[in-house]
């Protein structure tokens, strides 16, 4: 009895550890180039992409039409962080996705509502803030930086 009673907890144990792997998300590697070919605004070390579409949205949220806008921008280890921006019944639906990010804390995905978007000139660059976001306050999802400070983005 005692060898049948081993035989089972060896067994349980054998087929519970199987079924974890199965449950455990497979993180997918998400590129640059992928999210550029997919119509992400980019922006990583420097590196800008689609950045019309930013502006576009800028220009639709400020005459209160219906817009969105995708935004991919890559942590140094090189996992991306999703921002999508929504523009729904003269508000912006602001959603911050860190689910791939191997290094984010513990909340992956967040969604706020905020007022309205700006673009603010600043000396090397422009930065993009939505203001007035529920809980949250005002919060800059992309900074342009220009490489010759004549240039404006």
């Amino acid at each position: 009895m005692n060898r049948l009673f081993w035989l089972f907890c060896i067994a349980t144990f054998v087929l519970s550890g199987c079924s974890i792997n199965h449950q455990l998300p497979i993180k997918q590697h998400y590129t640059i180039e992928r999210a550029v070919e997919e119509g992400y605004v980019v922006s990583s070390f420097g590196r800008l992409a689609n950045i019309d579409k930013l502006e576009q949205f800028v220009e639709k949220a400020n005459l209160n039409e219906n817009a969105e806008v995708k935004i991919a921008q890559f942590t140094n280890e090189g996992d991306p962080i999703f921002i999508t921006l929504k523009v729904e019944q003269n508000k912006i639906i602001y959603t911050y996705d860190a689910s791939l990010d191997t290094y984010s804390g513990p909340v992956k995905v967040e969604q706020h509502t905020c007022r309205s978007i700006q673009k603010r000139m600043k000396v090397k660059g422009a930065s993009y803030q939505l203001k007035d976001c529920q809980t949250i306050g005002d919060v800059e999802v992309l900074y342009t930086p220009v490489s010759n400070p004549n240039e404006r983005p």
